[in-house]
């Protein structure tokens, strides 16, 4: 049974800087890695568990393979929250959401 996919306030801001950021190099790029990334989140609609377990409690990740992006997200009953998008080479202050 699918879940519902809530993107967290922190969430959806992050997948735009994301793309804004890689489009001043490379604007194909950026379109293709947010593409992905959605798509990645939208797995989690039929498999909410698929990440890993988090460093925090109640926080799952899941690595977007051959990138150095990984979902945050929780999941609570019948919807996926996605809290960020979070690079490898960030200061590690994961969660807020």
């Amino acid at each position: 049974m699918p879940v519902e996919i809530v993107w967290s306030p922190l969430a959806r801001p992050r997948l735009r800087e994301i793309h804004a950021f890689v489009a001043l190099d490379k604007p194909e790029a950026a379109r293709h890695l947010a593409t992905r990334i959605v798509a990645v989140v939208e797995t989690l609609r039929m498999h909410p568990h698929l990440g890993r377990v988090g460093a925090e409690p109640g926080i799952r990740e899941l690595v977007i393979g051959g990138t150095p992006y990984s979902i945050l997200y929780r999941v609570r009953g019948q919807r996926v929250i996605i809290s960020t998008i979070w690079h490898g080479a960030q200061e590690d202050k994961r969660v807020q959401a």
